[in-house]
């Protein structure tokens, strides 16, 4: 008989309500942004409204079968991810293909000689390319920085504990900017 693990949720404000005056003088407002984040890995699973929010993750802690497979996986391979790589570790992109437009980049990534692209892939929501890469549109940035940003963004959605550099002269314990890259 195979137990299953059962997958807690926990359901955070991440964002406060908002009100701005424009200079013509329309005030326009925003509401909080509730995030479902998995217990564990401490990955954000879904975005939304309070109540709406509040009730996803109450429903899916009640019943672990009814949260789509798609997070359950996305859970994991975080918790597999900060498992292998801590705040600060570089992290190796190699660049498998371009487009003739210039405008699609296939990405792999490699962390200590091991290709953790598929891991990467369901942590990001990014498609992988039959080459083995990561599908990468856009240019005129460093795409495999770029990736590597939204990976630390993806692990630690709410900065790291300790800061693990400096940036701008001031300690820095942004996600996005707890690991480095470098191209193979």
């Amino acid at each position: 008989m195979i137990q299953e693990k059962a997958v807690r949720n926990v359901a955070i404000k991440i964002n406060p309500a908002w009100t701005h005056t424009d200079d013509d003088g329309s005030v326009r407002t925003g509401t909080a942004t509730w995030a479902v984040v998995d217990a564990d890995s401490r990955v954000i699973l879904r975005y939304g409204e309070e109540d709406k929010i509040k009730a996803t993750c109450s429903r899916w802690n009640d019943n672990p079968r009814l949260m789509p497979s798609k997070l359950i996986d996305k859970a994991a391979s975080a918790v597999y991810l900060k498992s292998l790589i801590a705040p600060g570790d570089t992290v190796q992109t190699i660049l498998r293909h371009v487009s003739r437009s210039g405008m699609m980049r296939h990405i792999s990534v490699v962390f200590k000689g091991q290709d953790i692209t598929y891991p990467v892939s369901l942590v990001l929501d990014e498609k992988i390319a039959d080459d083995g890469g990561i599908k990468t549109g856009g240019c005129g940035m460093g795409m495999g920085f770029g990736l590597i940003y939204n990976l630390g963004a993806a692990l630690w959605p709410m900065g790291t504990k300790t800061p693990h550099g400096r940036r701008n002269g001031k300690p820095d314990s942004d996600g996005g900017y707890a690991l480095k890259q470098a191209w193979l």
